[in-house]
């Protein structure tokens, strides 16, 4: 449980008050106006319509911050003694073990690479705005 808390402590409050500031922006906007008029239940207003669009962010700061928190596992199984490929890497860099760290760094940018194709990939079906459509081609 501790290591959890570790790891995810801090980015829980970042992404509660960029979700926080997301609806508050999109509450403003004319649509939930509209909504309101229309006589929708406030309900369905914050989670058909708001909420969707005000994910966007929280779901990009996301994709940005996992290969940073599956990085970021080497520091906790040192700190916290568990075995496993944290400590492996920790134990190659004290022995100058190039290959194991090389590999160990071709990992973690193919999985940065990953979990950005990823989100563009999320954003791209949960976000109507952005499509392929109408872009210049050049």
């Amino acid at each position: 449980m501790l290591p959890t808390v570790t790891l995810s402590l801090a980015l829980i409050a970042i992404y509660t008050r960029l979700l926080r500031a997301s609806v508050l922006e999109q509450m403003q906007e004319s649509y939930v106006l509209y909504a309101r008029t229309r006589g929708i239940k406030e309900k369905v207003i914050m989670v058909k319509h708001v909420l969707k669009l005000a994910i966007s962010p929280v779901i990009t700061g996301l994709g940005m911050n996992v290969g940073k928190l599956l990085t970021g596992t080497i520091i906790v199984e040192q700190v916290f003694s568990w075995p496993g490929f944290g400590r492996y890497f920790v134990d190659a860099i004290f022995n100058r073990d190039i290959p194991v760290i090389q590999c160990y760094v071709l990992l973690a940018a193919c999985l940065f690479i990953v979990c950005n194709l990823i989100v563009d990939l999320v954003q791209l079906v949960m976000d109507p705005r952005i499509s392929l459509k109408g872009r210049a081609e050049y």
